[in-house]
């Protein structure tokens, strides 16, 4: 294999250089970009430096194998897997979780149950916020004067929303009725913006409740009939902070 020995590169009719070979292998190309020692491949060392007021152009497309994340002074491109629509900015999703569910679950008692509605997400950050949308559809009974129903929300074990409650029960909806049974479908829908401080597996889900037992009083969710099943859906949404 041949070499070829310069230290510098230039036009015919050009009167200055336009690449020069420094002694240590830098390269300076004149009207582009000076890079110096600046700019290695090799592996390990990626970092291309420009002096103030310049840029690096780049006539293609760039094919990144991790994030693009800046720590201050320069743009870091990981080895790891990523792509530059996860660039963690304030506002951005990072991730969408969603289920939902058709199984019907009835309540009887003026106390709270699982509703059969859940989804669990693991953040990729511990200072994410996780926002929790919830379509609960429900139908609560009474056989003779008023009625209404909860929905509480938790994370793992702890509550993180609970709907407004008097001495007898929760009335997030409430109904009255003159005389006879009172009898009300809905759906209900909830959104809260949750920070679990925490980069483990979190599972969000619903409880509820009628708010009073008596007379017949009852809930359930997702209502089965002859004209459909009810469903009930939660999506949850990782957001940079």
């Amino acid at each position: 294999m041949s070499t070829l020995k310069t230290n510098n590169i230039e036009h015919l009719d050009a009167s200055t250089p336009a690449i020069q070979v420094a002694v240590g292998g830098g390269v300076n190309i004149t009207g582009v970009t000076t890079v110096g020692d600046n700019l290695t491949i090799d592996g390990v060392n990626r970092n291309i430096t420009t002096g103030v007021g310049q840029t690096v152009g780049f006539g293609t497309d760039i094919s990144i194998g991790g994030n693009l994340k800046n720590d201050g002074n320069s743009f870091v491109f990981p080895s790891s897997g990523g792509t530059l629509d996860r660039l963690e900015l304030a506002g951005n999703i990072l991730q969408v979780v969603t289920n939902s569910t058709t199984t019907e679950v009835s309540s009887t008692t003026a106390s709270y149950v699982d509703t059969g509605l859940s989804a669990s997400i693991t953040p990729t950050s511990s200072s994410s916020k996780i926002i929790v949308i919830i379509n609960q559809q429900s139908r609560f009974v009474r056989t003779s004067g008023e009625q209404g129903m909860g929905i509480k929300v938790l994370r793992d074990s702890t509550e993180i929303y609970t709907p407004p409650t008097d001495g007898t029960g929760p009335f997030q909806t409430y109904s009255t009725v003159g005389s006879g049974t009172n009898t009300l479908y809905l759906n209900v829908p909830i959104s809260i913006v949750d920070t679990p401080n925490t980069t483990s597996q979190v599972t969000y889900k619903t409880q509820g409740r009628p708010y009073t037992d008596l007379d017949g009083g009852q809930i359930r969710f997702q209502t089965n009939g002859s004209q459909g099943d009810g469903s009930s859906h939660i999506t949850l949404l990782e957001v940079s902070a």
